[in-house]
């Protein structure tokens, strides 16, 4: 694996210039660029991450290379490894599997398919502990959500990066107040979104919505959460 690294860094110098470019030159859209994304994809595939690290089931090819760029951006490290620690139809879902598998864990990834078939998620460098029963702040405000679904990220307001994620047993993965996104513990079925409280959204209405999950509630019917490790 290192002399795969290794290989793929030999021209790492230029690429590093040629994203800098990129970031200042289109940075408000882009990930929306297609001539960027063809970029992006180049670049994935040249450093054979693909090879290295393994996709989540859950992620379009695409929309994977998208958010792997955009966790380096945010957290301006290389993301060295990616591992699949919690799967609900693996494990369970439920808070108690849930907890068990990420209680003490950061920088975790967690993606969700609703029974709509609605595909989301989010991300946050944040340690998750089941006992804290407290919100959790993010100085880096690297936190963010997504919609595979509508193509979107909503990054973490500044002023409310002391509600990155919400940390209570009795609860399953919860962001922002509000909640952004909140996941009943006890089969991953019920819940709600106020999605825009803590994280960008321009359509915030202040009132719980259906557009991550597709309907009303969460009813997630398939969970991969990924604990990342950077250098």
């Amino acid at each position: 694996m290192d002399k795969v690294i290794q290989e793929g860094q030999k021209n790492s110098s230029k690429h590093e210039e040629l994203l800098k470019f990129r970031f200042l030159q289109c940075r408000s859209d882009l990930f929306d660029k297609e001539t960027t994304k063809l970029f992006l994809k180049q670049l994935f595939l040249e450093y054979k991450y693909d090879k290295l690290l393994k996709q989540p089931k859950l992620l379009k090819d695409e929309y994977w290379i998208k958010l792997f760029f955009i966790l380096q951006e945010k957290q301006k490290k290389t993301i060295k490894e990616l591992e699949l620690i919690y799967q609900g139809s693996r494990d369970g879902l439920n808070g108690n599997s849930f907890w068990n598998k990420c209680n003490g864990k950061c920088n975790l990834l967690m993606i969700f398919q609703s029974q709509s078939g609605y595909i989301f998620g989010g991300y946050s460098p944040c340690q998750w502990q089941c006992n804290l029963n407290s919100y959790v702040q993010d100085d880096t405000l690297s936190s963010f959500l997504f919609s595979q679904t509508h193509d979107q990220i909503y990054s973490l307001k500044q002023d409310l990066k002391s509600r990155a994620i919400y940390c209570n047993s009795g609860y399953g993965p919860t962001f922002g107040g509000g909640h952004d996104i909140y996941i009943n513990a006890h089969d991953f079925k019920e819940g709600s979104s106020n999605l825009g409280y803590s994280y960008q959204w321009d359509k915030y209405e202040n009132k719980r919505s259906t557009h991550l999950f597709g309907q009303d509630k969460p009813n997630i019917s398939e969970c991969e959460i990924f604990e990342l490790k950077f250098v």
